[in-house]
């Protein structure tokens, strides 16, 4: 037997439940997420989708000016598809201050202060829709610690 084999339609039910029971423990009936048009956050707007309904669940496009033209086209075609509310927040002034500040960043350190600049929008977002925050890095990102903490 393959170890490394997995049953998708179970995976999917338990991250579906996961997504509903946590939700709703933290007091919350609606969710709020980082729609980057790539497949993790495509993967988890679609559970999220399925475990809250389509009203309640919020996609949020985050782009810089240094961002991809597709990937603000292919969220916006997920969120189409799943007909789900969006909203658009260019992070580029937020970025634009703090290299003001820090002129001297590194390209992994701008990439950094761009996933926080996200992050602190997301939680904005969240407070504002009396939404949960949820994640959209995937298993692989969590075990290596490669994400931003809350975001």
């Amino acid at each position: 037997m393959n170890k490394l084999k997995i049953n998708p339609a179970l995976v999917q039910q338990l991250l579906v439940q996961f997504i509903k029971e946590h939700t709703e423990k933290q007091g919350f009936s609606k969710a709020v997420l980082g729609l980057s048009g790539g497949l993790d956050s495509t993967v988890s707007a679609y559970l999220a989708v399925e475990a809250l309904g389509r009203s309640n669940v919020l996609g949020v496009c985050l782009p810089h000016q240094q961002s991809s033209p597709a990937s603000l086209s292919d969220a916006n075609t997920v969120a189409q598809a799943l007909q789900i509310t969006t909203r658009q927040i260019d992070i580029t002034p937020f970025v634009s201050s703090f290299l003001k500040t820090f002129p001297d960043m590194t390209p992994l350190q701008l990439g950094n202060v761009m996933a926080r600049c996200r992050m602190i929008s997301l939680y904005q977002i969240s407070a504002d829709e009396g939404a949960l925050v949820l994640g959209t890095s995937n298993k692989s990102e969590i075990l290596l610690g490669y994400g931003t903490l809350h975001g």
